[in-house]
């Protein structure tokens, strides 16, 4: 199936922790991959390279999210194929830790540069214990300026 993901990033400052204020520093924080291909019942890795200082480091806790489309049909992925998108999910973590937590968006859409997106915070409740499978690097020059996001 054919679909674009688009990547977007919020400060942990909404109720109970989730997504609240845009992630603008230094400017929104938002990246559409182009279209990928990827087979039915398997999981791919995303993987892109940034410019410089293009994300900075927040300097508390932040959400990332994810979301598929077809980009307006030009993909031929039909709505049923969309709605059965997911993210791919593995456990334990490998580095760092994870409350188990995330969050579910009420609806669809872009979500670019919108505060406060409407939905929920949730609950793997550990039965399987599970996380969504991400990675997040920063490398020099900076240490603050993203090298690669996978999701």
């Amino acid at each position: 199936m054919l679909f674009r993901p688009r990547v977007r990033c919020w400060n942990a400052d909404g109720a109970g922790g989730a997504p609240g204020s845009y992630d603008s520093n230094p400017a929104a924080v938002g990246f559409t991959f182009n279209a990928v291909t990827v087979a039915a019942s398997t999981m791919t890795r995303l993987t892109a390279t940034l410019a410089p200082n293009q994300m900075n480091m927040p300097a508390s806790t932040f959400r990332a999210g994810i979301t598929f489309d077809h980009h307006a049909g030009g993909t031929g992925a039909t709505r049923a194929q969309m709605d059965n998108m997911t993210q791919g999910i593995v456990s334990p973590p490998t580095v760092g830790s994870s409350t188990g937590a995330l969050y579910q968006t009420a609806g669809a859409g872009s979500f670019f540069t919108i505060v406060h997106p409407a939905g929920v915070v949730t609950r793997f409740s550990g039965h399987p214990e599970a996380d969504f499978a991400w990675g997040l690097s920063w490398t020099s020059p900076s240490p603050r300026s993203a090298r690669r996001g996978t999701g």
